[in-house]
């Protein structure tokens, strides 16, 4: 499932997460929560959405990491 930046509301905290600590991952997934629950306030939507988010979020943090392996980093 590819997504767009332009059309991700988490592109950017995505990016964000992929460069931080654990402490900060926690707090980007804060961030998610609250992205979801203003635009779907019926929690078990926002519960999928927020699963389907942080698995797109560790690939972003896999592929980071790969292509960072790849140049040698």
């Amino acid at each position: 499932m590819s997504t767009s930046p332009s059309n991700d509301p988490f592109a950017r905290i995505k990016l964000q997460a992929a460069a931080t600590s654990n402490q900060e991952l926690t707090r980007c997934l804060q961030q998610m929560i609250e992205v979801l629950e203003s635009q779907n306030p019926d929690y078990r939507e926002v519960r999928s959405q927020l699963l389907r988010a942080t698995c797109l979020s560790y690939e972003v943090v896999r592929h980071l990491d790969a292509a960072s392996f790849s140049l040698g980093q």
